[in-house]
């Protein structure tokens, strides 16, 4: 696979992109077999796929379990269960709790979003297909959210707007992630099987979204500097009905993967059972300290986003020759991949912290810098991801699935 040849990133200067390009060239090899050989088909029936088996973990064992399928979002959520909540004054655990959460949104929060512009423009299978159509995907965000920046109540409805589609946002990739330990596995949902998980998924984020327009303590907090109003949209009982339909259609998926254990002797992935069963609890958990967004979104959504988005990026340019796919979280720790996260991090801080504050130094309120940025990189980021994520996409199936 050829190296990654500089192009202008984002209108940049010929000098900038040389600068990456220099910083992420070195020598790159053609994909191993694994990779290059047609990936299993997606298909409804559960026959054995044809060709070389596909690595089982995305990156390996333990960096998928406790940063992509949501081990450490259980952990924080346990800690959480105990009553503990982040904070710099109320001992040793409290402030280990506080430094998780924050260290948590700086490396891992900030980073997530850049990760999708690096997928856009630095792919080889996306920037010519859609680097265009994702530049004006931005500059609509821009337009959308400017406002905010000198109006409150239009920052407190996009802002509202934004939790209520970051609830969507966040089911999605976990649905999405989930297929692929699937499909490593060898494991092919019927349609049936696939539709229930769809909608189970579907619900949950639904659900979350009434909750928000239902119970002011699910519906106002402060994310970003920003403190977001409580708007009440729906009575009691719409809340009630909802949670009763999703929790039935648990029950239905439950059902039916049982169903395919005793008549198939085949079980749902542990790995995808672990990822769906976390993005229902992001979705559905009693929201009792917003600690619990706050911890969860960066050791869950955007370590799980960082954890594909890398493994996408290093099979792409090709790992080292003679390093299998098996081994694949070595370019963890690479120049290559040092710098790819070095990157994202700054990158990262530059937008979500010194865009802010240099926008509040020219006379915009912290809160509505704060907000309005985040606004702004997130509608982008979800807009964006719902279009280069595509599972039924060959060449991106080959590269997720391997």
């Amino acid at each position: 696979m050829q190296t990654i040849r500089s192009e202008k990133i984002l209108r940049g200067s010929d000098s900038a992109a040389a600068f990456i390009r220099r910083l992420f060239a070195g020598r790159t090899s053609s994909l191993p077999s694994q990779v290059a050989a047609s990936p299993p088909a997606i298909a409804t029936s559960t026959a054995a796929a044809k060709g070389p088996e596909p690595y089982k973990w995305i990156l390996n064992p333990t960096i998928d379990i406790l940063f992509s399928c949501g081990g450490m979002m259980w952990v924080f959520y346990a800690i959480l269960q105990t009553g503990l909540s982040p904070s710099l004054n109320n001992g040793p655990a409290a402030m280990a709790l506080w430094f998780a959460m924050m260290g948590g949104s700086f490396l891992f929060n900030n980073a997530h979003q850049p990760a999708t512009l690096f997928r856009v423009y630095f792919s080889q299978v996306t920037r010519k297909a859609m680097g265009g159509f994702c530049t004006v995907l931005a500059v609509i965000a821009v337009v959308i959210c400017t406002p905010a920046l000198f109006n409150h109540m239009w920052a407190s409805i996009i802002f509202k707007l934004t939790l209520l589609w970051g609830a969507q946002h966040l089911t999605a990739q976990a649905f999405g992630i989930s297929l692929i330990y699937c499909y490593k596995r060898g494991y092919f949902p019927s349609k049936r099987e696939k539709d229930v998980l769809f909608a189970m998924m579907n619900l949950a984020w639904i659900v979350a979204a009434i909750r928000m327009l239902t119970y002011r303590a699910y519906g106002e907090g402060t994310i970003a500097g920003f403190t977001y109003s409580f708007f009440k949209v729906f009575p009691d009982w719409v809340c009630k009905l909802t949670e009763a339909t999703f929790f039935l259609s648990v029950g239905v998926f439950c059902v039916l993967v049982g169903k395919r254990y005793f008549e198939k002797k085949q079980m749902f992935p542990y790995p995808a059972l672990l990822t769906v069963a976390t993005g229902l609890l992001m979705s559905v958990a009693d929201k009792t300290v917003i600690a619990t967004w706050l911890l969860f979104t960066p050791y869950f959504h955007s370590t799980q986003y960082l954890v594909v988005s890398a493994a996408f990026y290093f099979k792409e340019r090709g790992l080292p020759e003679g390093v299998p796919l098996s081994k694949i979280s070595c370019m963890l720790l690479s120049r290559i991949g040092l710098s790819y996260f070095l990157l994202l991090s700054v990158i990262g801080y530059l937008i979500s912290v010194s865009l802010p504050n240099l926008l509040n130094s020219k006379g915009i309120p912290v809160a509505l810098a704060f907000g309005g940025v985040y606004c702004m990189l997130n509608l982008h980021h979800y807009l964006t991801d719902a279009f280069i994520w595509k599972l039924r996409d060959p060449q991106i199936r080959k590269l997720l699935v391997a």
